[in-house]
């Protein structure tokens, strides 16, 4: 038994890892997002999620809630390739933002970290 789960797990790991190494489709229809709310579910958080106001990025803005306590930002772009372009204003070390008409210098509490998939930007 110990030895179909380790496999089971491998499997998953690989199909994740291929999965995000390949040209994701635009996503305006919300499935990325949606799977992501599914995907913290099944790795057993509570998920809430509430409309904000833009911040720090140029996208639409969900605040999500994870286990009442843990919060993590979700962006939506209408194409991937805003999001990209998005993107690449954000310092390698996540601590600045740099835009022609924007800049902005980001005091974390930890360390931040940054995933991107389809047309959004968790952070």
């Amino acid at each position: 038994m110990k030895k179909i789960l380790r496999l089971l797990f491998v499997f998953s790991t690989l199909l994740i890892l291929l999965i995000g190494c390949t040209k994701q489709v635009i996503d305006m229809d919300g499935k990325a997002y949606e799977k992501l709310i599914i995907t913290l579910e099944e790795k057993g958080f509570s998920v809430i999620s509430e409309d904000v106001e833009e911040s720090i990025l140029q996208g639409q803005r969900k605040w999500l809630t994870l286990n009442d306590r843990e919060n993590i930002s979700v962006y939506f772009y209408e194409t991937d390739k805003e999001m990209e372009e998005d993107a690449a204003y954000i310092h390698a070390s996540g601590l600045s933002y740099h835009k022609k008409d924007k800049s902005v210098e980001i005091s974390w509490s930890s360390v931040p970290h940054f995933y991107k998939t389809d047309n959004i930007i968790v952070l």
